[in-house]
């Protein structure tokens, strides 16, 4: 009969090896809030919920939220039905001592074999670099939408702003109305057309209001007044601004004073007068005052008035990464498009994997006939180049993403489906499936416990390396115009968009999604790199 338990020093040393696996408690309690978490993902998206929160995250398209949403829901459920048993295990050992001493027995080498890997993974340095870049840009996609200061948005105003620059404007307004006043012709000042207002009395002010200012940016950096004023006798103007309706006025400005018409009015800056604000700058608020002024010594006269004009110079907020011909903001586009592309290369790579896996077991387990049907329709797609295939797909069903991502998933599947082949080949003629049938286990056994878990290792390095070059190939597809459209933000369009001013200085236009997508896919090339080498025991060091 079995011992009900080892010796005490074998119970520890095992116990000790097995690391966090000794507190099956702990484990079991993280089990079921997972698959309490991932039964909450697996039914929300039914509802729509996740796909209408990628839409306000990352926009993109409805369907590729869609696909998002179910592949949520789709890897919810298989990690609940993976943690399902694990946790009802770990649960049991917590006060069997039997189910105890077996559940070490069984994860100790787990654990070695994990901790290992760590540790070759540690070792490399350029897989730890890929991993860090993948990590900052899963930060910066689930992160960064809630950090944004600006939306991807057309502004016409801030069009080819510098990475550190604010975009600036001046806008010009013309009052059209004035208080009560003795000067003749009032109207006349507010219209550049060779007619003046005038005045005769020395010390005569005349008030103008209800000046509309377009409020295009928040930071009002100056703001200016531009009068064109002049006397045979020598007399000028000066100038006041209001900003509370008439109730405060900066200090007055004179105009030059000139003895006959010019051709464009003087301007006279009150910026530094006050820290202006969009508030003071409302039509209720801001007025202008021109008082008649004697020149000294100068005989009386007349003050003729043609042109009055407020101009105020507006600053935007600083856009870190500049922005586009659009207006947009490049650092808004970069990680927008980031959530687009990085969710299409799930996509397609997790389709993908799941096609070949089928098709792969399918034809290297039965053989025959069902293998070379498989095989024969895998040939045909893999004997056109996959991008070339990819564009004429992508061309035949029109411009948009969800196209690219239906026309990358009909080239990505073959190269799966072959290699999963190639591994069900080798692994269904090994001593331990033979077993497996000489025992009656049935087929779906067979390929779910014993063929399927040792082609793992080579599926998850080609989808790691993959990944990296999918995004890279809807990038190019966007690029040349059969991917996303032009307001998207996604980066091959952003690049598509920015070549055009290669020759204009706007090197950020380009340069900065070029650099998202040559980083993004180093790392995952990194990273797979790395995988292999800890998957793969032949290249272990």
């Amino acid at each position: 009969m079995r011992s009900a338990s080892r010796s005490a020093s074998d119970f520890r040393r095992v116990s000790k090896a097995g690391g966090i696996f000794r507190y099956p408690a702990v484990l079991a309690l993280a089990g079921v809030v997972l698959l309490l978490g991932a039964g909450l993902l697996a039914v929300v998206p039914m509802w729509g919920f996740i796909g209408s929160l990628l839409q306000r995250l990352g926009g993109g398209p409805t369907q590729v939220n869609l696909l998002s949403a179910f592949l949520v829901a789709g890897i919810s459920l298989a990690a609940g039905a993976y943690l399902l048993p694990r946790s009802l295990r770990f649960l049991k050992a917590s006060w069997d001592p039997f189910a105890r001493e077996e559940l070490l027995g069984e994860m100790v080498p787990r654990s070695r074999e994990l901790r290992y890997s760590l540790h070759l993974l540690r070792k490399s340095l350029l897989t730890m670099v890929g991993l860090g870049i993948i990590i900052g840009y899963i930060v910066m996609i689930v992160v960064g939408p809630f950090l944004l200061t600006f939306p991807y948005e057309f502004s016409p105003a801030e069009k080819h702003v510098p990475p550190g620059g604010a975009a600036t404007a001046s806008e010009v307004a013309i009052p059209s109305q004035w208080e009560p006043t003795s000067w003749v012709n009032a109207s006349l000042a507010i219209v550049s057309d060779d007619q003046y207002a005038s005045s005769d009395t020395v010390g005569q002010a005349i008030s103008f209001k209800n000046i509309s200012v377009p409020a295009v940016f928040q930071t009002v950096r100056n703001v200016e007044v531009g009068v064109e004023a002049y006397s045979p006798e020598g007399h000028t103007a000066s100038v006041a601004l209001s900003w509370d309706g008439g109730a405060s006025w900066t200090q007055e400005g004179a105009v030059p004073f000139k003895t006959s018409d010019g051709a464009e009015p003087w301007y006279l800056s009150f910026g530094g007068d006050r820290a202006w604000s969009l508030k003071d700058l409302e039509a209720a608020n801001l007025r202008v005052r021109i008082t008649h002024v004697q020149a000294q010594g100068g005989p009386v006269g007349t003050l003729f008035l043609d042109v009055l004009q407020v101009r105020v110079t507006l600053t935007g907020q600083t856009h870190a990464w500049g922005t586009n011909e659009l207006g947009q903001d490049m650092l808004s586009g970069i990680i927008l498009g980031g959530i687009v592309d990085f969710r299409i290369g799930i996509i397609v790579v997790s389709l993908s994997v799941l096609i070949g896996v089928v098709l792969g077991v399918f034809a290297g387990y039965l053989g025959g006939a069902s293998d070379e049907l498989v095989m024969r329709i895998t040939d045909m797609f893999l004997a056109i180049p996959g991008l070339i295939l990819a564009l004429a797909i992508a061309a035949m069903l029109g411009r948009s993403l969800e196209n690219v991502l239906i026309a990358l998933v009909l080239v990505s599947w073959p190269s799966y489906t072959r290699l999963v082949r190639g591994q069900t080949l080798s692994v269904r003629e090994a001593s331990y499936v033979e077993a497996a049938r000489a025992v009656g286990a049935s087929t779906r056994r067979v390929v779910f416990r014993h063929i399927l878990p040792n082609t793992l290792s080579p599926i998850i390095v080609a989808a790691t390396l993959d990944l990296g070059t999918i995004v890279l190939a809807t990038a190019g597809l966007s690029f040349i115009g059969v991917g996303a459209q032009p307001w998207e933000p996604e980066w091959g369009i952003m690049i598509s968009r920015g070549y055009q001013y290669i020759t204009s200085g706007y090197w950020w236009e380009y340069m900065v999604p070029g650099l998202a997508i040559f980083f993004f896919v180093l790392a995952f090339n990194l990273f797979g790199d790395g995988l292999r080498d800890i998957l793969d025991p032949r290249l272990r060091r």
